[in-house]
Parts: C-alpha cells; sequence; structure tokens
C-alpha cells in the first residue's frame, strides 16, 4: 500500500504576502491623498468665508462713517488678529443719478502663488459716503 499522504498547503508564502502589502500600501496612498485634498478644501473654505464676513462688515463701517473711503492707498491691512488681510474700496459713479457703485475688496496673498480675493459692491446714495 502506499502510506505516502497529500498534504495540504497551509499557510502564506513569502510572494503572496509582498502582494498583499503592496495591494494594501497602493489602496492607503489613494485615501492620503483624498484626505489631503479634503483638508485643503476646508482651509480654502474657512478663508472665503473670513474673506466674505470682512468683506461685508467694512462695507458697513464704511456706510455707516467708521472708515473713509481712501482712494490713494492700493491696500489697507486690517488690525490684529486679521493682519494677513488688506482691503481696498473704490467708488465709481453709475448709470442712475444721485447713485455711487462701492465696491470694498478684501483679498490675502498667499505664499504658495494663491490668492484669495472677495469683492462686494453696492449701490448707494451720494449723500451716505464719506470720502
Amino acid at each position: 500500500m502506499n502510506s505516502r499522504k497529500k498534504h495540504k498547503r497551509s499557510g502564506l508564502t513569502i510572494l503572496e504576502v509582498l502582494i498583499s502589502i503592496a495591494i494594501f500600501l497602493f489602496a492607503m496612498t489613494g485615501i492620503s491623498t483624498l484626505i489631503n485634498n479634503g483638508l485643503r478644501s476646508t482651509v480654502d473654505g474657512q478663508a472665503r468665508t473670513r474673506a466674505a464676513l470682512l468683506c461685508a462688515s467694512t462695507m458697513e463701517s464704511i456706510l455707516s462713517g467708521a472708515l473713509s473711503i481712501d482712494t490713494n492707498s492700493n491696500q489697507i491691512p486690517f488690525p490684529i488678529p486679521n493682519e494677513d488681510w488688506s482691503w481696498r474700496a473704490r467708488l465709481s459713479s453709475s448709470e442712475s443719478p444721485n447713485l455711487s457703485l462701492l465696491t470694498v475688496e478684501v483679498f490675502k496673498k498667499e505664499t504658495r502663488s494663491r490668492s484669495i480675493s472677495v469683492e462686494l459692491s453696492r449701490l448707494i446714495p451720494d449723500s451716505r459716503i464719506t470720502k
């Protein structure tokens, strides 16, 4: 009689382990890229929201007379804690009589050759402007 037994292979070979590690690392690279893009989008969204709030606040300060429009300055920095942001305001005539177009722009120049800018325009009566 044949006393040889057929042994079933058990365990993993080194090649199978290396292939499974490579697949795992490839998947983790994709996931980390997605996380990085999500974080970058979150930071950009926060910066745009801050710019919109600063722009609306500056517009209201100009309309209330707390700030004046400095046509000679190209950019005016905000005070602390927003010192990395700047603003400028332009006053131009409109097609309607006795109305002017006030445009406030808030911007932040970033070092990565990207800038964030928000602009808000409003038609206002000429009598409400302090230059």
